[in-house]
């Protein structure tokens, strides 16, 4: 897939700022947690946020297909099947 620079450039800046708001951590529910300060914004601010951190995931950190992330009742994230 070929992004153009200033996508590229606006997807690090939003997962930058997702894992300075998460303390750091990418789990499902860190991602829950940081979305929810979207709820009230319009639908497409709240899809602008969802995207790049479906790059991140996806790409970046290997997780798609049919699978998500889990976070198990020990706090630490696991690779679950949908």
């Amino acid at each position: 897939m070929r992004l153009r620079p200033a996508t590229v450039q606006h997807t690090v800046q939003d997962v930058k700022r997702f894992l300075d708001r998460s303390g750091h951590v990418a789990s499902y529910s860190a991602v829950s947690e940081y979305l929810k300060g979207y709820l009230g914004k319009a639908p497409k601010t709240y899809n602008g946020q969802i995207t790049p951190l479906r790059r991140f995931v996806r790409d970046f950190l290997g997780v798609g297909g049919s699978h998500r992330i889990l976070q198990d009742g020990s706090g630490r994230c696991t690779e679950g099947v949908q």
